[in-house]
């Protein structure tokens, strides 16, 4: 999972908790962030932080193993990610103090945004390529 993340981590300065332990980072280089547009940490769209954790918790790193179980052990992949839908679900009814944070980046939202990983190393970031499709997690919903 953290080599999925490895490039991919966000956060919103306006949104930490504990301001007190805000990371002080190092600017991106110029050669970097002009090779690749998307490669950043902060920003104030948490919307994004959102979309980025779900695509690469949920969309690389869980989707391999639901592949995985449906493929060796013909477990569903509806009761596969229905079974990740209620154990984040029951994570959240424990622990309603979180509720507002739960609210803002909403892992259950009907779309998420996605890039095209694959056409920007191979084409390069010429168009930097985001589309919104239908979130899986939104049907599995408690």
């Amino acid at each position: 999972l953290l080599k999925d993340l490895h490039d991919g981590v966000r956060y919103s300065p306006e949104h930490l908790t504990q301001q007190h332990l805000r990371p002080n980072f190092y600017s991106l280089p110029p050669a970097h962030a002009a090779l690749n547009r998307g490669s950043f940490i902060e920003t104030e769209d948490t919307d994004g932080i959102r979309d980025m954790t779900v695509a690469c918790l949920f969309f690389v790193a869980l989707s391999d193993i639901a592949i995985f179980m449906q493929t060796h052990y013909h477990y569903s992949e509806v009761a596969f990610w229905q079974q990740v839908a209620d154990c984040v679900t029951d994570y959240q009814t424990s622990h309603p103090e979180h509720q507002v944070r739960f609210d803002l980046f909403d892992i259950f939202a009907e779309q998420t945004r996605i890039e095209s990983l694959a056409k920007r190393r191979l084409f390069g970031d010429k168009a930097f390529p985001i589309k919104y499709i239908n979130n899986p997690l939104f049907k599995s919903r408690g």
